[in-house]
């Protein structure tokens, strides 16, 4: 297991209780921040769906991410659906690679964490220097080709590499609710827990009418309880058996703070 940065004290010092907290969600940023990106120095990287949680005054962000993006977390940022882009500052985030998880292209696989900052800390200069660039990067996390891009087409609900490979809008992300969100893309009901491979939560559509999605960018989609509650986070799927993989996430982040410990 491979950490880099340090756990954030408010994960570290009440992890215990977040799987009691985890419905404490602000609706409005949880129903509006997908998609969001994550942000690097002056780069636009590959994006993921994710969460946010909030526990007492501090807001919590998680996301699955295949491959370390080069540089460090400056800002987070996800499209609101009135206010347009908003961005927060990643204080201290975190990396912990899944092990026995990899993404395309063998890339490593890491769970992302990081309180969220005041929104008022992201400067306009630093907003204002953000380059959108066409990349691709390399299972370690390295920049393998990169390109210019036409920022004309640059929509803030759109990576730029993933859009571009794909030839559309990469977040129309999955959401795997167990409620009911008509008003949110893809959203995935009826599912039903199947059990555990290879450390991964098994989750199955309970009605097979219901199509199999699994659209570009949708590692990390929040996958929630009948009450609301954060169970797990998506790391993948099988089109074949029609079976999403969910990290255990308040599992692994336990195992993670012993690890650190020493424990």
């Amino acid at each position: 297991m491979v950490h880099t940065g340090s756990l954030p004290a408010i994960i570290r010092n009440t992890l215990p209780e977040l799987p009691l907290l985890a419905s404490e969600y602000l609706w409005e940023l949880i129903l509006g921040s997908f998609p969001f990106r994550w942000i690097v120095g002056r780069k636009v990287t590959a994006g993921s769906t994710g969460a946010i949680v909030k526990h007492r005054n501090q807001l919590l962000g998680f996301t699955i991410q295949y491959g370390k993006p080069a540089g460090a977390g400056v800002v987070y940022g996800y499209h609101h659906p009135l206010r347009g882009p908003v961005y927060y500052p990643l204080l201290d985030p975190f990396y912990v690679e899944i092990p026995q998880l990899l993404g395309p292209e063998k890339k490593k696989t890491y769970l992302v964490c990081s309180t969220l900052g005041d929104p008022g800390q992201a400067s306009d200069e630093l907003l204002g220097s953000i380059d959108a660039r066409y990349q691709e990067v390399g299972p370690d996390g390295e920049i393998l080709d990169e390109k210019q891009r036409k920022t004309s087409t640059l929509h803030p609900a759109r990576v730029p590499n993933l859009a571009d490979r794909y030839g559309f809008s990469c977040f129309k992300d999955i959401l795997l609710l167990l409620d009911d969100y008509d008003h949110l893309p893809f959203v995935r009901r009826h599912l039903e827990f199947s059990g555990m491979e290879h450390g991964l939560f098994c989750f199955r559509g309970a009605w097979k009418n219901e199509p199999y999605e699994l659209p570009p960018g949708c590692q990390g989609s929040p996958i929630l309880d009948e009450d609301a509650q954060l169970v797990s986070l998506l790391a993948g799927g099988d089109r074949n058996s029609r079976t999403y993989y969910g990290l255990n996430l308040w599992k692994f982040l336990s195992d993670a703070q012993f690890a650190e410990s020493g424990i």
